[in-house]
C-alpha cells in the first residue's frame, strides 16, 4: 500500500507521513484490546 503514504512493516510510502496515522493507530490499538478481551486476559 505504498500509495497510501503509510510506512508499515518496512513498506515505503510518500514522505511526510508518520508510522501510523490517527485512524490506523486507533484501529491497531482497538484490535489488540479486542483480542485481549476475547482471550480473557484483560
Amino acid at each position: 500500500r505504498p500509495d497510501h503514504g503509510r510506512m508499515i512493516w518496512g513498506e515505503t510510502g510518500k514522505p511526510g507521513y508518520g508510522l501510523y496515522d490517527r485512524g490506523l493507530g486507533a484501529m491497531y490499538l482497538g484490535g489488540i484490546i479486542d483480542a485481549l478481551k476475547d482471550d480473557g486476559d484483560l
